[in-house]
């Protein structure tokens, strides 16, 4: 089932992490358009995997592992690859011996991302055929509190990156296993306060309710941010992206609605979304470089847009050519 609310969802966390990734040509006074990328964009796109991924690990059985395995393998190899050649080509990365490499494919210690992506599918196969409902929420509590032990720490971009994937996982659980009417989402609604969800005005109720908690967190999170950084924003982040997705699901038929009379501008939204991993390469691999160039010959507000038209060129030149050459569907939504 295709979500038109996670296409949305995922462009938004898109042009958050283009936007963070913009800090190397920003002055001092515009870093504030910076503050969402890292600890939001990032795991928001985890999140979005685990949702987008809970009917195919559920629908494949403990055999088929490496065939579902090899799947999400072929969608981000060549791309990854691609992109390292183009990089090299570049001038980029330079490889003097074996040990960089390995820090670069392997266990990286800056461009971490997509290699978190390809260790994080099998842990969440297993769990998610392992682990049933009544403990999920403790996996995840746990997970989150083995990423605050390890703050400020390379693993805690890996162990939060998980906890967010295997949240959206449980979101998506919660929502696919139960009917408008299935005893989840009744306990759910009358939690908030809202139980006669047959009205058109308890249902409208009940989707504020998660609007306003999304909003809530985003000023808690900006407030964390600047005077508690660290834990304590970090447990502000993994909550809005939470309340972001379950704001955004709830009232899908408000997107689809949105989408039906603006195909188009959705076309677009979704087409934008589907480059993130591509956009997260470009910039990771070049993107600091030619901003970093650029910012120190042009003045900003200039660089910004030069910066803009040259990385989304490479992000929209990479996008199609890796679709011509492992031929795929193009505008197709694609799982992380």
């Amino acid at each position: 089932m295709n979500f038109v609310s996670i296409d949305l969802l995922r462009a938004l966390a898109c042009v958050m992490i283009f936007l963070y990734h913009c800090n190397t040509f920003l002055p001092g006074e515009w870093k504030f358009i910076t503050l969402f990328g890292e600890d939001i964009g990032n795991n928001l796109f985890f999140m979005i995997s685990g949702f987008t991924l809970y009917r195919s690990v559920m629908a494949a059985p403990f055999k088929d592992f490496l065939p579902w395995y090899g799947k999400r393998l072929y969608r981000i190899l060549p791309l990854l690859i691609l992109a390292y050649v183009l990089s090299g080509f570049s001038g980029f990365y330079g490889f003097s011996d074996k040990a960089q490499v390995f820090a670069v494919f392997v266990y990286p210690t800056l461009y971490w991302f997509v290699t978190g992506i390809l260790a994080f599918y099998p842990v969440l196969f297993v769990l998610g055929k392992l682990v049933r409902p009544p403990y999920m929420l403790a996996v995840s509590i746990f997970l989150l509190a083995l990423a605050l032990q390890r703050s400020g720490t390379l693993e805690c971009h890996y162990l939060t990156g998980f906890f967010a994937m295997y949240a959206g996982f449980c979101l998506a659980g919660s929502y696919n296993k139960t009917s408008p009417d299935g005893e989840v989402l009744k306990s759910l609604k009358a939690a908030t306060g809202f139980p006669d969800m047959k009205s058109g005005a308890g249902m409208l109720k009940f989707h504020i309710s998660y609007w306003i908690s999304a909003i809530a967190m985003t000023l808690a999170y900006i407030v964390a941010k600047r005077y508690f950084p660290g834990r304590v924003s970090l447990v502000f982040a993994m909550l809005l992206c939470i309340f972001l997705v379950s704001a955004f699901v709830v009232t899908e038929d408000g997107f689809k609605a949105f989408a039906d009379k603006r195909v188009k501008l959705y076309g677009f939204l979704k087409h934008v979304g589907n480059m993130a991993l591509v956009l997260y390469l470009v910039q990771c691999f070049n993107g600091g470089l030619i901003g970093f160039t650029i910012g120190q010959r042009v003045k900003f507000p200039l660089s910004f847009f030069v910066n803009f038209a040259v990385i989304w060129s490479l992000t929209c030149g990479l996008y199609f050519l890796d679709r011509l050459l492992f031929r795929r569907n193009i505008g197709g939504m694609r799982s992380k």
